[in-house]
């Protein structure tokens, strides 16, 4: 992306006029082009009410060819959720567990891809890896598998930390094993390329707010054909039957894809906010994107070693991510941080160091001011 482009990109983004927003691990901003969607559906619904339903239908189905072109799955595999944590909810509930089984996770896991599956103790056990300073060996994962095991369930991107996992080596030791694999994506997806397919993961949930830059309310879900049937449906509703629009019929047989997931009326302002984001995205190119974002946390951990920070996630080619997670001995993070608030530079702290993470459309110059702020 050169500067042009992004010059161009920064008109999508009127925050940049009043911050330096390095906080897209916490939420990220609408582009110009997501809101105008929105409001474009909004505005039908005031002015026309349910006269353009069709058009909804069709923009919905839009919407979920672009999701699974953005995770490499197929449409008939993608279903529109709530949130990060519902899609992980119906997983846990709706999986054949037997008494005695379990699923491995990790330490380092937000907890909405913790509380599912302790919910559904004492029948399913949880185990928890822990991490060697931030980071999850694949080795102290694997050795808590045994013939009891049946779901490994991850971020992409650990929220505090930073650290990448390695979907694609763990999805096969999955596939090995028959271990269904699960994945958060809400740290990752719309910074760095994934493909569910190559990865071999099985469910995966991602909400919009963060790094897909979308509206709140609604996210991507996505279930493996292979499991379709035996993922039992456990929130039931109106529109995820074969014969949905035969009020009467009261036949509970569900579509035989992963819409049987699509329980009630859903989102459709927050559907068309996220597609646009999401044809954003696809039209800069994931690649692009993800190396753009390299570019700008090197050169952010650079300069804050050189000031004296430790950078405590990992730069290593498959384990770095958006997220800079860093400190510096003898200061106090939130102290730091309101000092770079009260400069209008946006950031988080988790764990007791900063949390920076930079989104594509970021300068060079942004990073040079952070730093400059930073004591």
């Amino acid at each position: 992306m050169d500067t042009k482009l992004i010059k161009k990109i920064r008109e999508e983004f009127p925050i940049t006029k009043n911050f330096i927003y390095l906080n897209h691990a916490s939420m990220g901003p609408m582009p110009e082009r997501a809101v105008r969607a929105t409001e474009r559906f909004v505005r039908s619904l005031q002015l026309e009410c349910n006269l353009r339903e069709q058009e909804w239908y069709e923009m919905r189905e839009r919407v979920r060819d672009l999701g699974s072109q953005l995770i490499g799955a197929e449409p008939s595999e993608i279903a529109f959720v709530s949130n990060t944590s519902h899609g992980v909810t119906m997983v846990a509930n709706g999986f054949p567990f037997a008494e005695g089984d379990n699923i491995i996770t990790c330490n380092e896991e937000f907890p909405a891809n913790v509380y599912p599956w302790l919910n559904l103790s004492p029948k399913v056990e949880t185990r928890f890896v822990q991490s060697n300073k931030g980071r999850i060996l694949f080795e102290d994962l694997t050795a808590l598998v045994d013939e009891r095991t049946r779901i490994i369930a991850l971020s992409f991107v650990e929220f505090s930390s930073g650290f990448r996992n390695d979907l694609e080596r763990i999805g096969e030791f999955c596939e090995r094993r028959g271990i269904f694999f699960f994945v958060d994506a809400i740290q990752g997806l719309g910074a760095l390329t994934l493909d569910v397919k190559k990865m071999k993961i099985n469910g995966l949930s991602c909400g919009s707010p963060k790094w897909l830059l979308g509206p709140l309310g609604i996210s991507i879900f996505y279930l493996d054909r292979k499991y379709w049937d035996a993922i039992k449906v456990t929130d039931c509703g109106w529109i995820h039957v074969a014969d949905w629009l035969n009020f009467r019929n009261y036949d509970l047989k569900f579509v035989p894809d992963a819409k049987k997931f699509e329980f009630a009326t859903l989102n459709d302002p927050g559907i068309c906010g996220m597609g646009a984001s999401i044809d954003m995205f696809l039209e800069l190119g994931l690649d692009a994107i993800e190396n753009r974002i390299r570019l700008l946390t090197d050169m952010l951990c650079e300069k804050l070693i050189k000031k004296g920070y430790i950078i405590y996630s990992s730069r290593q080619p498959k384990e770095w991510s958006g997220i800079v997670s860093c400190f510096k001995p003898d200061k106090d993070s939130e102290e730091i941080l309101q000092r770079l608030k009260a400069n209008n530079i946006i950031i988080s702290a988790r764990d007791n160091r900063l949390r920076i993470s930079p989104h594509f459309y970021n300068t060079e110059p942004e990073i040079d001011k952070i730093v400059e702020v930073l004591p």
